[in-house]
């Protein structure tokens, strides 16, 4: 498994043989059981995953260095963007859902406008970008974690670095915001 999301009663899952697949999952009766409602083949291993709540709506990043539209209610995946130049290794929606962050190996990081699928922002750091998430709706910043240790903030707005912090000296694994404080885990733990 490259990648997997879930809410209490479904999970997406993917992996590196390009397999995308939504299973459903009931915990309330006296035998558990998990079924798998749809499957997708897409081109390329699957390495990072975004959806909606409900788990209908989402992207999905490849190591072919694409991301994926898909829509599992009506069954179709739309390959919506070629602008990266490696791996993707992360992606998010913006909490108001008109951007997406991507971010590759190469050390790129692409912010997509949702409406037109035109790349808003690009930022490049010789560093591999390894995660992203964006903060609140009136900020609409992107916060960025390296393999080199360094959190960038990015101002969607502005266009450029808001913030530059080096909290790790090994490549940092996951980075999330809770009441607007940045929290980053590394390779060490």
């Amino acid at each position: 498994i490259g990648a997997l999301t879930c809410n209490n009663t479904r999970v997406v899952v993917g992996g590196a043989n390009g397999v995308l697949q939504l299973w459903s999952m009931d915990f309330t009766c006296d035998t558990p059981t998990v079924v798998l409602e749809s499957s997708i083949d897409l081109i390329g291993g699957i390495y990072s995953i975004s959806f909606d709540p409900q788990l209908q709506l989402g992207v999905v990043g490849t190591n072919r260095n694409d991301i994926w539209h898909i829509d599992w209610n009506k069954q179709c995946h739309l390959n919506m963007t070629h602008g990266h130049h490696g791996n993707i290794t992360s992606l998010c929606y913006s909490t108001s859902k008109d951007h997406i962050a991507s971010c590759d190996d190469n050390g790129y990081v692409i912010v997509w406008n949702t409406q037109t699928w035109n790349q808003d922002i690009i930022y490049k750091t010789n560093a591999e970008c390894t995660c992203v998430v964006f903060t609140s709706v009136q900020e609409q910043l992107c916060v960025c974690g390296y393999s080199d240790g360094v959190v960038r903030v990015y101002s969607v707005k502005e266009g450029k670095v808001k913030l530059k912090l080096h909290p790790h000296h090994v490549p940092i694994t996951a980075i999330q915001i809770l009441n607007e404080v940045i929290i980053s885990g590394s390779s060490e733990g």
